[in-house]
Order: structure tokens, then sequence, then C-alpha cells
């Protein structure tokens, strides 16, 4: 019988040393990760990106599941950023937001990228549409201006 409990007790230990080798390597990747955030977002580009207001006529004729697949193929190609690995999983993935805005009755989009990435993103975004007018702002996108 005390075989056993030598063995429960071994097995209890190496689970609790498990645990907690796991937790710290968790707030390690994340202290690391907390650390550099800041300076990724001091690396990051905002584009406004202007779609035109009237569609053309063929396009009218388009059925919904076409002008879906246009957003469809533009999210895809973002997926190309991914790179993994264990570098990227400790320190984070790049990563881009994409936000719509309607001011004064016009609708623009925002896409905050990495300024490594933002030749990448203005190709993708004109190859999947080529009539967007995309510029980098300098001072980023403010949703609290009047």
């Amino acid at each position: 019988m005390e075989f056993f409990y030598q063995i429960a007790f071994g097995l209890g230990v190496a689970v609790l040393l498990f645990v907690v080798l796991w937790l710290g390597v968790v707030l390690f990747k994340k202290m690391i990760r907390h650390r550099d955030s800041f300076t990724r977002t001091l690396n990051m580009a905002v584009l406004q990106v202007r779609v035109q207001k009237e569609v053309p006529e063929d396009e009218q004729k388009k059925a919904p599941k076409e002008i879906i697949a246009v957003a469809e193929h533009l999210f895809a190609s973002f997926y190309s950023i991914y790179q993994g690995g264990w570098r990227n999983w400790l320190f984070g993935e790049q990563h881009i937001s994409i936000e719509i805005s309607t001011k004064n009755g016009l609708t623009d989009f925002y896409v905050v990228v990495p300024r490594a990435l933002v030749e990448l993103i203005r190709k993708q975004m004109n190859a999947q549409l080529p009539d967007a007018i995309i510029d980098e702002l300098e001072e980023g996108y403010n949703i609290f201006e009047e």
C-alpha cells in the first residue's frame, strides 16, 4: 500500500511542477508582449481607403456572392502576413485593424498596419479594389473629432 502512496505522491508533484512551469511560461509570455506593445503601436501606419460612392451599371447586376467574394479575397490575402513559429508565439504576430467610419454621409475605411507592411497591404487592396483611393494619414484617425 505504501508503494501506491509513493506513486500517487510522485504523480502529484509532477503535475504540480508542470502547472507551475506552465504558469511561469504564460506569465513570461504576457510580460514580453506587454513590454513590446507600446513600441509596436508607434510603428503602425493608418491607411484611409475611399471607395466610389456610385456603383457602375455592370456591378449592379452582380450577384451578392460575387460582391462578397471581393472582400473574402481581400481578407484571405491579408493572411499572408501570418508567419507562425515559436518567436511569433512568444512575442506576438503582426496584426492589422480594419475600421469603417461614416462622416458627413461619406463612408471611409481605415486600415491600421505595421509600417513594414504598408506597401504589401496597399498592393493587395489595389488588386481587389482597383478603383479605391488609398492614402496614408500622417496624424492617424480620431473618431472623436467634430
